[in-house]
């Protein structure tokens, strides 16, 4: 019986510590949409806006 709650136990803390991971991960994909999305907005402002061509008149 000693066994099968060593196990559980083990496959909590493994939850938790999955648990912790997938925020920390979360976390970090919304922060790197944040700065894709502030890298779009300036690419378009850089270029002209969408639809406009560089150096062809």
């Amino acid at each position: 019986m000693k066994a099968i709650e060593n196990g559980a136990l083990k496959d909590e803390a493994k939850m938790e510590l999955q648990k912790t991971q997938f925020g920390q991960a979360e976390h970090t994909a919304q922060e790197a949409d944040r700065m894709y999305e502030g890298v779009a907005r300036k690419l378009v402002i850089t270029e002209g806006g969408p639809g406009t061509h560089r150096g062809v008149k």
